[in-house]
């Protein structure tokens, strides 16, 4: 997908998620996973899935979610451990963060914004917390360069939360949640949104239809989900390539 194409999608989203806010704290709930494929020392593939929540209350309708799904895939030129693959998922959830905060922002500068992210890695919440692990020469150049990236958009992403007149955006975070909820109960009908997110992620970082692979699920456990609240708008793919070059401009 082209840059431009990719933003037009953002703010079309945008656009229509404004229509449920004319002020208040919107809450952003970005879910990232990464999957990769290695063989030996070599990465066969890699991708990411991004998928992100947001709340919305309507009169008819009652409390719900309007979701974007995001897959980016071709990201195994950054990848050569499974780790590099979920360091890449949050490094793309990020540059996704902010690009839907400028959007929502040019849109109505009256929302505030609270922007959450979630990972199945406690390793890559470890490391944002407390820093990187040990860095050596021995440390592939690629997994450096992703880290110092992550870590230098968190600082600004903070940064720029932290000296917004009003202070009117609360500081992002980053949170461990498990994974795989079909393996911690099978009844779907039991999970919480934190499942349902991560369970999407997982979905779209293998490159699948998250609604096609929950309607599978379902007729596998004979059980219906909450995925009935969810309002998804669109499916995207953009390259790892493009995802930077877009942060960067």
């Amino acid at each position: 997908m082209l840059i431009n194409s990719f933003k037009s999608n953002i703010s079309s989203f945008v656009n229509e998620l404004c229509k449920y806010y004319d002020d208040g704290v919107m809450k952003i709930n970005i879910f990232t996973d990464g999957s990769a494929l290695i063989n030996g020392k070599n990465c066969i593939y890699a991708s990411a899935g991004i998928f992100i929540t947001i709340p919305v209350f309507t009169r008819d309708d009652g409390r719900g979610y309007v979701c974007l799904n995001i897959n980016v895939p071709e990201c195994g030129g950054l990848v050569q451990t499974p780790f590099d693959a979920e360091l890449c998922a949050g490094l793309f959830g990020v540059l996704i963060s902010k690009l839907l905060t400028s959007c929502i922002n040019s849109n109505n500068a009256q929302i505030s914004i609270k922007t959450s992210f979630y990972t199945d890695s406690k390793t890559l919440v470890k490391a944002i917390r407390d820093g990187p692990p040990l860095v050596t020469q021995d440390l592939p150049e690629n997994r450096i360069g992703l880290w110092s990236r992550l870590a230098s958009e968190i600082k600004l992403l903070e940064s720029n939360t932290s000296n917004i007149e009003g202070n009117k955006h609360e500081n992002n975070t980053i949170q461990w949640i498990p994974g795989h909820p079909e393996k911690r109960e099978f009844d779907c009908a039991k999970w919480n949104l934190y499942d349902n997110g991560i369970f999407a992620a997982d979905a779209l970082a293998k490159g699948d239809d998250v609604m096609s692979t929950v309607t599978r699920y379902e007729c596998i456990s004979n059980h219906t989900s909450s995925f009935n609240e969810f309002r998804i708008f669109g499916s995207n793919s953009i390259s790892a390539i493009e995802l930077i070059a877009l942060g960067v401009t």
